[in-house]
């Protein structure tokens, strides 16, 4: 397991944890909020959604990864009704469309709206591992990771797709 330090993602080495760990192949981010390059918290929950992701790819940079190596967003808001602001900034930056659970939580900072942490593949493309399944609902998605399971013989393979999709 490596860790990466506040010092690798440009930030003052202060808080009581870690920036990101990579751990077998993968990166695990903590949650990032924005804040804006001066300190100072964003009014605007966009301006702050858009601050929170750029600090997060700075992150994965410095773990050996990038946005568009995410398998699998948590995101935090203070208020239900930004989710459409929120979606807004996030689908500009995530168009590879990564699994995601939103969560409506209360910051212990009420100035905050918002905060991404996140799980990501580094050094290598996202297609070489994750194989992604649409299911006929735009709103169900299903990631395949083949080294995860492995089909028995004696099931035939529309038998698993079946078991994987839950019909």
């Amino acid at each position: 397991m490596q860790k990466v330090t506040w010092e690798e993602v440009g930030a003052a080495p202060n808080a009581i944890l870690s920036p990101a760990y990579k751990s077998n192949g993968h990166v695990f981010t903590s949650g990032s909020v924005g804040f804006a390059p001066d300190g100072t918290v964003p009014e605007d929950v966009a301006v702050q959604t858009k601050y929170a992701i750029e600090a997060l790819e700075k992150v994965l940079k410095s773990s050996g990864s990038s946005l568009d190596k995410v398998l699998k967003v948590l995101l935090f808001i203070a208020n239900p009704l930004d989710a459409p602001a929120v979606n807004a900034v996030y689908k500009e930056y995530f168009k590879h469309q990564p699994a995601r659970s939103c969560v409506v939580v209360q910051f212990p900072d009420a100035r905050l709206k918002v905060e991404l942490e996140c799980v990501a593949v580094p050094f290598i493309s996202r297609e070489q591992i994750v194989t992604r399944y649409t299911i006929p609902s735009k709103h169900h998605r299903i990631w395949h990771i083949p080294a995860l399971y492995s089909r028995p013989s004696s099931v035939k393979s529309s038998t698993m797709r079946a078991m994987l999709l839950g019909w």
